[in-house]
C-alpha cells in the first residue's frame, strides 16, 4: 500500500462509506413505491430472519442432546444435502412460475417446522428433529434463485431493479445478525418449541406476502437445453474450462468450511466456555454478522475511494 495514496485516506473512505449507506436508504425508498417488490422484500426479510433464528435454536438443541459433536453433525446434515440439492433446485424457476416456487418452498418449511414442534412435544427421536432440519435447509435452496429471477419481471425500470437488488442484499446482511439475536432472545425468554413455532409462522407470513404478488405477464422461460443432469453438469464443465473461476469457487468452499467450524465453536464458547446461556449463542452469532456487515461496508468504501482516485 503506497503511503499517501488518496484512495486509502480515511476521509475518502468515510465519505464513500456514507455514500453507500445513503444509496441503501434511497433504495429502500424506491422499492416501497412498487407494491409487488415491497411484498417480495418483506417476505425475504421474514424468511431470512426466521432461517437464522431457527438455526440458532437447532444448534442449541443439538448441543443439549449430544454436545459439540452433535452440533457438527447437525451442520453436516443441514448443509451437505442442501448443497447437493441447490443446483437442481435453482432450475425450478426456469420450469415453473417463480412466485409459486417461493410460496411452495415457504409452505413446505412451515410444515416441516410444525412437525419438528410435534416431535419435541411428544419427546420423539432426536434424529428425527435433525432430519427435519435437513429437509428445511433443502426447501430453502430454491427461494433465493427464484427471487433473484423474479425481481426483473416486477421492476418498472432499471433504477427500480437496481434498488431492489441492493435492498435484498441489505436485508440479507441485516438478517445474518438480526436473526440470531432474535433467536437468542426467544430462547432465553421461552423455549425451543416457541422458537420453532415463531420461525414457522414467519415462513407462513412470507408465503402469504409472495402469494399476493401479481406478475402482469408470464416471463419468458429459457427452454431446457437437455436433461436436468446435463444442465447440472454444465456448471462443472465451465469450472473445468475457467481456472480463475475454479480458484474463486475453491476459496468460497474454504470460507464455507471455516464458517461451519465457527458455528460449532460459537455454540461451545457460549454455553461451555463463557457460560452465557442459550441467548449468548444468538448474540455471538450476531457479533459475527455485525462484523461481516461493517467489514463489507468498509471495503466497499475503500473500493469506491480507489475507483474515484
Amino acid at each position: 500500500m503506497e503511503k499517501g495514496n488518496p484512495a486509502w485516506d480515511a476521509p475518502r473512505v468515510t465519505t464513500a462509506l456514507r455514500d453507500q449507506l445513503a444509496d441503501a436508504a434511497r433504495s429502500f425508498g424506491r422499492i416501497f413505491r412498487n407494491p409487488n417488490i415491497r411484498r417480495i422484500e418483506a417476505a425475504w426479510a421474514a424468511s431470512i430472519i426466521a432461517y437464522w433464528a431457527y438455526g440458532i435454536a437447532l444448534a442449541v438443541f443439538a448441543y443439549q442432546e449430544g454436545g459439540a459433536a452433535a452440533v457438527g453433525i447437525v451442520g453436516l446434515i443441514r448443509f451437505v444435502p442442501s448443497a447437493i440439492a441447490s443446483p437442481f433446485a435453482a432450475m425450478l424457476g426456469d420450469r415453473f412460475r417463480r412466485e409459486r416456487v417461493i410460496v411452495f418452498a415457504e409452505l413446505v418449511r412451515a410444515v416441516l417446522l410444525a412437525l419438528s414442534v410435534a416431535v419435541l412435544a411428544v419427546d420423539g427421536p432426536v434424529v428425527l428433529v435433525y432430519l427435519l432440519g435437513a429437509l428445511v435447509a433443502i426447501a430453502y435452496t430454491p427461494i433465493r434463485p427464484a427471487q433473484a429471477a423474479l425481481l426483473p419481471t416486477l421492476a418498472r425500470n432499471p433504477a427500480e431493479l437496481t434498488a431492489a437488488n441492493v435492498t435484498s442484499s441489505t436485508i440479507e446482511s441485516l438478517g445474518i445478525f438480526g436473526g440470531p439475536a432474535i433467536g437468542g432472545l426467544l430462547l432465553a425468554a421461552t423455549s425451543l418449541e416457541a422458537v420453532f413455532t415463531a420461525a414457522g409462522i414467519a415462513f407462513l407470513l412470507s408465503a402469504f406476502l409472495v402469494a399476493r404478488v401479481r406478475v402482469d405477464e408470464t416471463p419468458q422461460r429459457r427452454e431446457p437445453s437437455g436433461s436436468i443432469l446435463s444442465e447440472f453438469a454444465a456448471g462443472f464443465v465451465t469450472l473445468a474450462r475457467e481456472p480463475g473461476l475454479r480458484i474463486l469457487v475453491l476459496l468460497m468452499a474454504a470460507q464455507t468450511f471455516v464458517a461451519g467450524a465457527l458455528n460449532v465453536l460459537i455454540v461451545v464458547s457460549a454455553l461451555q466456555l463463557l457460560d452465557l446461556g442459550e441467548s449468548g449463542v444468538g448474540f455471538l452469532n450476531s457479533a459475527v454478522g455485525i462484523g461481516g456487515l461493517i467489514g463489507a461496508l468498509i471495503w466497499r468504501g475503500v473500493a469506491y475511494g480507489a475507483a474515484d482516485w
